[in-house]
């Protein structure tokens, strides 16, 4: 095969590999409709093609959510002339397409511009070729031709009726220069040899695009190097079959991946379609069915609302299909919300009830606002928070009153509430300065001459004051007592003595202490809790780590990562220890105040 009929023949399975990936948005369908026209206003900076894709997949949702709103507001109107207040949404969103509509006409008519002029500029450059063709050939010619090779790969858009011409003329131009002269062969072996490596590059490429997850990325790519692959000059002869054999086997490869890929998407959306008609079945066994009671009509609302959920979470259908099903969806689900607001037109004196509910939920909060216990008085708040959303509609002339009473209680309780956090914040910090201060007055008592009677003493004094200062910072609790720990174990090493008969004495006072202040049954059980649960979680970790040792042979003694983790095993080991003992303490302390 020559190289003109290879590169007719990649041509056209560069464009026969075309196919452009739907730009399905699949997260819009949980959208209200001001963010859906916040998405479409955002689709504007993308090129017009690409933006009116978008559109056109948000224009009917954006029709559906309006739909419901405008079906919402008739079901709460007290009015007989109701005014639909999101009328301008929906000009504003139309105004959106007809820009994107203009900005494709002009993008079109550029285009074209571009394609004339880059013909004019291909024309140009072949004209320069031929004029080189016919004189002899010299070093500058021969980079004179390079330089034409290069701003031909750089012109891209043309108009299709002149690609095969234009592309013939070009290779026949750089075959009869390479051909003709026999002048500085070693050069052009050269630059055929370079060729092959930039081909074989591009071979490579495409393989890696086995890989690529996104089908349409995987096509834009794989025309780009297809259009790179044709517009590389010559290579050697004998690796000419060779080359094009292995970019179109691959080619192939990619292009039949990524079809199944595109089967399997289809296939999914008929499943799609057909779970989407189950619920339409079920839907409509709904709506037509009259219900008697309010509790009836408010279970099958739920259902409803589940159906539409359930609807949401399924995905896209075939797009042949997905207009005519959405359509029998939305009239069956207006015909059963047309019945629903019959029924409950009979029961607008309802709302008056509503509101002295809500009243009486504004008084609630009123009540508790100045509550100094944040944390329970938050969760009775919040629980009362999810009653007002339980208690249905009020008169409108009287909804934004009541709802900004009782927005302005709940505000004014958890403003204050968060001021308190920031209060514990700062008191927070001030004791971790009060902690440093002990930490350095005990690396003072390890390298001072002191005995240890006086040490020990000065040690059980610091002690008392650390546990005396409350609260540090989160982030800096774990690294603090483990510097006061390991300043202690060096003060009873230091004289030789076991740490843990001291440590055994400070609990047991610190948890009589606490045992015997107020709710001290209650705070020992708190105490043992977090104990338990931090010891467990740490025989975890030892339990993982003696795993891993046992996958380290003999000969691993010396290998760096068993030490450290013998290391951090003996280390964890002696604080199981520890919190054993302490458990231990703990333990006797609840016996007795259960006794």
């Amino acid at each position: 095969m020559t190289e003109e009929n290879q590169e007719q023949e990649l041509e056209f399975a560069a464009t026969d590999a075309v196919v452009q990936e739907n730009h399905e948005i699949q997260s819009i369908d949980s959208l209200s409709a001001e963010e859906l026209l916040d998405k479409a206003r955002e689709s504007l900076v993308l090129i017009p093609a690409t933006a009116l894709k978008i559109l056109n997949q948000i224009k009917p949702v954006l029709s559906k959510r309006l739909e419901e709103d405008r079906n919402r507001e008739q079901s709460e109107s007290d009015t007989e002339e109701f005014e639909f207040s999101k009328d301008q949404l929906e000009k504003d969103f139309n105004q959106i397409i007809q820009t994107a509509q203009e900005a494709r006409v002009e993008e079109k008519k550029r285009i074209e511009l571009e394609k004339a002029d880059n013909l004019n500029k291909k024309k140009a450059l072949l004209k320069t070729l031929a004029e080189l063709v016919e004189e002899d050939e010299t070093e500058q010619s021969i980079k004179r031709v390079k330089e034409i090779q290069s701003q031909w790969k750089e012109i891209k858009l043309i108009p299709h009726e002149e690609q095969k011409s234009l592309w013939d003329k070009y290779h026949r131009l750089l075959d009869e220069f390479y051909d003709k002269h026999s002048i500085n062969i070693e050069l052009k072996e050269l630059d055929r040899k370079k060729n092959l490596e930039v081909k074989i590059e591009l071979t490579k490429k495409v393989e890696a695009l086995l890989q690529e997850p996104s089908i349409r990325r995987s096509y834009s790519l794989l025309n780009k190097y297809h259009e790179e692959f044709r517009n590389t000059g010559p290579v050697p002869r004998e690796s000419r079959e060779g080359i094009w054999e292995a970019f179109k086997k691959v080619t192939e490869e990619v292009y039949q991946q990524k079809k199944a890929a595109q089967d399997e998407i289809q296939a999914q959306r008929e499943e799609n379609l057909n779970k989407k008609t189950l619920l339409l079945d079920k839907l409509r066994l709904m709506a037509d069915i009259p219900f008697d009671s309010t509790k009836k009509w408010n279970q099958k609302s739920k259902e409803l609302d589940e159906i539409f959920e359930n609807w949401k979470k399924i995905g896209p259908v075939p797009k042949s299909q997905s207009d005519a099903i959405w359509m029998r969806f939305k009239q069956e689900r207006s015909k059963f919300q047309a019945g629903r607001k019959a029924f409950f037109a009979e029961l607008n004196n309802a709302r008056k009830d509503n509101l002295k509910l809500k009243r009486a939920l504004c008084e609630k909060v009123e009540a508790l606002k100045e509550e100094e216990d944040f944390q329970s008085t938050a969760k009775k708040i919040i629980k009362i928070q999810e009653d007002w959303k339980n208690i249905g509609p009020v008169p409108d002339k009287e909804n934004k009153a009541i709802w900004a009473r009782f927005r302005a209680a709940c505000d004014y309780f958890f403003d204050r509430r968060k001021q308190s956090f920031e209060d514990k914040r700062e008191e927070e910090e001030a004791n971790l300065q009060g902690k440093k201060v002990i930490l350095d007055a005990l690396k003072h008592l390890v390298e001072s001459d002191k005995n240890e009677q006086e040490s020990f003493a000065i040690f059980k004094e610091l002690s008392q004051k650390w546990k005396t200062i409350g609260y540090v910072p989160q982030k800096n609790a774990k690294k603090i007592n483990s510097s006061f720990d390991k300043l202690g174990d060096q003060i009873f090493a230091k004289f030789k003595k076991d740490p843990s008969q001291l440590k055994q004495g400070e609990w047991l006072e610190h948890y009589q202490q606490m045992a015997e202040a107020p709710n001290g049954n209650s705070r020992i059980k708190d105490s043992l809790y977090h104990l338990k649960k931090k010891r467990n979680t740490l025989n975890q970790d030892v339990m993982q780590m003696e795993q891993n040792l046992s996958f380290f042979n003999s000969s691993s003694a010396d290998n760096p990562l068993l030490k450290d983790v013998e290391k951090r095993l003996n280390n964890a080991r002696k604080k199981l220890e520890k919190m054993d003992a302490e458990l231990k303490v703990l333990k006797s302390i609840q016996r007795k105040l259960q006794d």
